[in-house]
């Protein structure tokens, strides 16, 4: 409901419960083929030059990661490196640290209440995307505030809270959805969600199904955002991300939601792993794939922040020249009229107050003249339904309701609306 609601179609759930559930295995697997062939992303393979490096590291660090870490540090110290290269060689040495630094909190522990979510994000996970974006100036990771008994410790996006005010509009002190840390880029005084991302603690702890619902409108209205802002024709380069992190805050679910077409997202399913904890060549090199995806989803974000900021350019341009014709306007597959609202649980939980989007099916469009053409009678459905007509039962100007429209005995022709409805 979570998802059919907000027009959506879940497609990392594939649990007998699921919306797949409601087609027949052809359809499902039909569905799930067309969706994934067109939006699953390729990893960004790394330069020779790192992918020999990390070979190299993993078979340093057969018993202890110190040495991986040694080469690391020496390659950092050379001179002749770019900003981006010196970026990979450090997300390189991160997870090595981690692994030195915080065994406890990447291996599955009885001791659960030891340990908070805010403590799995904080310590591991704000660390990588902190790290990952650092040559990026306006990018920040947005994460829970300190746990208080007045602070949740997770954070509201105010266009959130807006759109669920809009929605709940004879309700006072809305509150939008909750999120554990946002990935937002900073345009001015505003500032635009790009990733959204919830920490369980545990992978089959009732939290996660319930962060799983939150990410998908939590990415949705994300998307949304953003292609007001860009005002964009069909781009589909324009997506938003999310990460569900669990299972003691080693595991990584990562996700992108589209606009496919008029008015159904998708929620594609993209990559998952897990964060290295032994120093087994393996696992090390296998995890190389993770950080090929994790410079590919950089490289996105990278592509999503030089268009906002265009935007943003063009859009001060617009107000500086006013009345100037705006060539986007003009595009003829505009994908903001493609948008959806999204479902928000009522305020306070109460279900008798549940609220539908107006808009779920979109506004009503004209028939196509194919569509029209179609539906018309032909010659002899209009003659037959016409010597049927009894010509004694027209009103005072002559007009008889038929299957066909409205018969006037007066100019034995039908009219396909009564010409004084709007009278």
């Amino acid at each position: 409901m979570v998802a059919g609601l907000s027009s959506l179609l879940d497609l990392n759930d594939v649990s007998v419960d699921s919306q797949l559930s409601l087609f027949t295995v052809s359809e499902r697997n039909r569905i799930a083929s067309y969706f994934l062939k067109k939006y699953r992303l390729d990893p960004k393979k790394m330069p020779k030059f790192f992918e020999n490096t990390w070979i190299i590291v993993c078979n340093v660090s057969k018993s202890s990661v110190k040495p991986g870490q040694r080469y690391l540090c020496k390659l950092l110290a050379t001179e002749s490196l770019s900003k981006e290269e010196i970026n990979i060689l450090e997300m390189m040495k991160l997870f090595l640290d981690i692994m030195e630094d915080y065994p406890h909190l990447l291996m599955k522990e009885n001791k659960k209440d030891k340990y908070t979510e805010n403590d799995y994000f904080r310590v591991l996970w704000s660390r990588v995307f902190e790290l990952l974006f650092s040559t990026i100036r306006n990018v920040r990771i947005k994460s829970a505030r300190p746990l208080t008994e007045k602070c949740s410790g997770e954070s509201v996006p105010i266009f959130r809270t807006n759109n669920k005010a809009m929605l709940y509009p004879q309700e006072a002190n809305i509150i939008g959805f909750k999120i554990d840390a946002r990935l937002v880029v900073d345009i001015g005084d505003e500032e635009h969600d790009l990733v959204a991302l919830e920490v369980a603690k545990d992978d089959k702890d009732s939290k996660i199904i319930q962060d799983s619902a939150k990410l998908l409108w939590e990415a949705k209205d994300d998307l949304n955002n953003l292609i007001e802002i860009l005002s964009t024709s069909y781009d589909e380069q324009v997506f938003t991300w999310s990460f569900q992190i669990s299972g003691e805050g080693a595991n990584c679910h990562i996700s992108t939601s589209h606009l496919a077409s008029d008015g159904l997202y998708v929620s594609i399913p993209q990559h998952s792993f897990h964060l290295p904890m032994i120093t087994a060549t393996q696992s090390l090199l296998e995890f190389k794939k993770t950080l090929e995806f994790l410079f590919r989803f950089k490289n996105h974000i990278v592509d999503m922040v030089a268009n906002i900021n265009q935007s943003n350019i063009r859009r001060n341009s617009i107000n500086d020249n006013f009345g100037r014709f705006s060539q986007n306007s003009s595009s003829e597959r505009d994908i903001s009229l493609w948008t959806r609202e999204t479902w928000y649980t009522p305020h306070r939980n109460t279900r008798k107050s549940s609220v539908i989007p107006s808009h779920l099916f979109g506004l009503r469009r004209p028939a196509s003249f194919l569509e029209r053409l179609l539906l018309l009678p032909s010659d002899n459905e209009a003659d037959n339904a016409n010597s049927s007509v009894s010509e004694d039962n027209g009103d005072t100007y002559g007009f008889v309701k038929t299957q066909s429209g409205w018969y006037n005995k007066y100019t034995k022709e039908i009219h396909k609306n009564y010409p004084l409805h709007d009278i």
